[in-house]
């Protein structure tokens, strides 16, 4: 993908990523914040062990997709 191609995609209206951010994290704090540091890391893993079983099933999203340029 070329600076050019990126510079055609349009924004998609509505759609604030700054805020979605901030609106997770903030989700993400009020589950967290009265864990012992123990209950938080196994959190944070049960979500990382989460995340690797979808990325390895057979329907998951294109997480990242080769160059152009690496294709041959």
């Amino acid at each position: 993908m070329t600076i050019e191609d990126l510079r055609k995609i349009r924004p998609i209206p509505g759609f604030d990523c700054v805020k979605m951010k901030h609106d997770i994290q903030a989700k993400i704090f009020e589950e967290i914040e009265d864990m012992t540091v123990e209950e938080r890391i196994a959190y944070f893993r049960r979500g990382g062990d989460e995340f690797r079983r979808e990325m390895a099933s057979e329907d998951a999203p294109v997480v990242r997709e080769v160059p152009p340029a690496y294709c041959t």
